[in-house]
């Protein structure tokens, strides 16, 4: 693997995670307690786009930090 290409990969990580935290608290009410997050649908997309193991490296890193930024007491 090239040196730039770890280097895009790396970049993509870390502006992925960021969007990612940045969505945590986005929620569209559908009924009661039913809510889409649309960060889910941003992890799909870099999935889909750049592959599962960028895909789910985005999503270990911004659950981590999102979950400690924003505490729901959900659980």
């Amino acid at each position: 693997m090239k040196k730039e290409d770890v280097v895009r990969n790396v970049l993509i990580i870390m502006v992925g995670a960021g969007l990612f935290v940045a969505l945590t608290e986005v929620r569209i009410p559908l009924a009661n307690n039913i809510a889409l997050q649309i960060r889910m649908g941003l992890i799909s997309f870099i999935s889909a786009v750049l592959g599962p193991v960028i895909g789910g490296v985005v999503a270990v890193i911004g659950h981590a930090i999102g979950d400690q930024l924003f505490d729901n007491g959900i659980y």
